[in-house]
């Protein structure tokens, strides 16, 4: 962008004169009276010096209808409200700040008469630090006013600067503090008569700060236990020798500030390892009896599984880390067509089942077995009681009926094994899973040519085998039709 558009020529007068409100006549008269000398070096310049309102008017309307500046009144007085000040003028101060790494953070007394109060906001180090880390805020404004611990006072930032920048800038000020004052010697020792067993890492730590600091903010992202126990133990002797006092020179706070801030870091990055370890352990709990018969578990079984141990992994791990877990695995993006490797059935009781897709067809066969015989028990029932009585079931004569029959009465003693038979799912994973897997070698029984087979056919029960079992076991006069005719008319009528 030309330095002659009036954007810039806003953002840099807000900047020289450290406020978000330009006086309109003021600024008017001051680009005027400029125009007129940088036009004679500079054609670019000629239309401002010749219609210097025309031309900001024009502009201005535009910047307006953007949202990128607005115009107050102040005492009858016309000011240009320029937004991007404050990110600008935290910008510059931070850069003066990184280039003099003796100096403390930009603080709220650089900033009182510059930024009103809707513009900042406040957090405590020691209470909200961490959570801010986690879930930094998606704007940049407001600026975040951080209360320091040990007498440090306050650092002002952007939301963006949390993490890299921020860090950075820690790491290259507790390098200055160690080079300026040669205090690597003393805190070596400190740690080491501490953690005598990490000498060698400790004295790699302190060669990384001094000579290679960029390679830091890596070592701390790796959140090794020795990692972790060196950067911590280090800031904490840092804190306990300079922290504390009533009154601190700029310097020291300089120290407390980045000896603070990285301790943090330390711990943040630390707590994501250790919660990183935890899910691949709980993945490996949750891969392991997910694997294991009946292979379909609701959200109350899943809670109950257990470790090597005996513990509940409820118990061991927080129910949050459970339901992403399952989350995660459930999850398939929009614009994919394949089922989640995790995936779900509500039965009739609106109980919420999982299953491994490719475990899907294992399942159903484990209550396919369990099940069948309690189907057959309750259909065995209801037409020996039918025919006891001389009548017929029209379930008895055709085969949809007598499917309908089965998966009424499958309802009743098995709602997830119905729910996972008419869910599509059934029939999707059929076409999903590798052709020497397990479920395929299932799948294969339960579909003819493609289609899936009738249900009763699933639980190898067939309507005429049932009828003539039931029978069997009846006396011979049940089997026989005009028997029965005659003994249903005098059942009706003198009984």
């Amino acid at each position: 962008m030309a330095d002659t558009d009036l954007y810039s020529m806003l953002c840099e007068y807000a900047s020289k004169t450290h406020s978000a409100l330009v006086n309109k006549e003021v600024f008017l008269d001051s680009i005027s009276i400029s125009a007129k000398y940088k036009a004679r070096k500079n054609e670019a310049w000629k239309q401002w010096a010749e219609s210097p309102r025309e031309i900001f008017q024009r502009e201005m309307d535009i910047l307006t209808i953007q949202n990128l500046v607005s115009l107050i009144t102040q005492n009858k007085v016309e000011y240009i409200h320029v937004g991007a000040f404050y990110t600008q003028r935290l910008r510059e101060l931070w850069a003066q700040c990184e280039e003099n790494a003796e100096q403390p953070f930009p603080d709220s007394n650089i900033i009182k008469d510059e930024f009103p109060p809707e513009k900042i906001k406040t957090f405590d180090f020691d209470t909200e630090f961490h959570s801010l880390l986690s879930d930094p805020p998606e704007e940049e404004l407001p600026a975040l006013k951080i209360i320091m611990p040990d007498g440090a006072g306050d650092i002002v930032l952007l939301s963006s600067f949390l993490n890299e920048r921020l860090l950075d800038a820690a790491i290259q000020k507790l390098r200055f503090f160690l080079v300026e004052n040669n205090f690597k010697p003393l805190f070596f020792n400190k740690i080491i008569d501490k953690l005598p067993e990490l000498e060698r890492q400790t004295d790699a730590t302190f060669n990384m700060i001094i000579l290679n600091p960029s390679e830091c903010k890596v070592h701390l992202k790796q959140a090794e236990v020795s990692n972790f126990l060196i950067w911590t133990t280090f800031c904490g002797f840092v804190l306990n020798t300079f922290g504390g006092k009533t009154k601190n020179e700029d310097k020291e706070i300089a120290v407390i500030q980045s000896a603070s801030i990285v301790r943090s870091f330390s711990s943040f990055y630390r707590e994501i390892a250790i919660e990183h370890d935890e899910t691949i352990q709980l993945n490996k709990i949750f891969d392991l009896k997910m694997n294991q018969e009946p292979f379909i578990y609701t959200m109350k079984n899943i809670t109950s599984f257990t470790d090597e141990n005996g513990v509940t992994i409820v118990d061991r791990f927080s129910r949050e880390a459970i339901l992403i877990i399952i989350k995660n695995k459930s999850f398939v993006a929009s614009n994919c067509e394949s089922l989640p490797d995790l995936i779900a059935f509500h039965d009739s009781e609106n109980e919420k089942w999982f299953v491994y897709k490719e475990k899907l067809y294992e399942a159903f066969d484990y209550y396919r077995k369990t099940f069948r015989g309690k189907i057959y028990k309750e259909l065995n029932y209801r037409w020996h009681s039918i025919l006891k009585e001389y009548y017929t079931d029209p379930a008895m004569k055709d085969d949809k009926l007598f499917e309908k029959l089965v998966k009424e009465i499958t309802l009743e003693k098995s709602p997830l094994l119905a729910a996972m038979y008419s869910d599509v799912k059934f029939i999707v994973t059929k076409e999903e899973l590798a052709e020497n897997s397990n479920g395929a070698a299932l799948a294969a029984r339960y579909f003819s040519e493609g289609v899936l087979k009738p249900f009763p056919k699933l639980l190898n029960l067939e309507r005429a085998s049932v009828l003539k079992s039931i029978r069997a076991s009846m006396p011979f006069w049940y089997s026989v039709p005009v028997f029965v005719g005659i003994l249903r008319f005098f059942k009706r009528h003198f009984y």
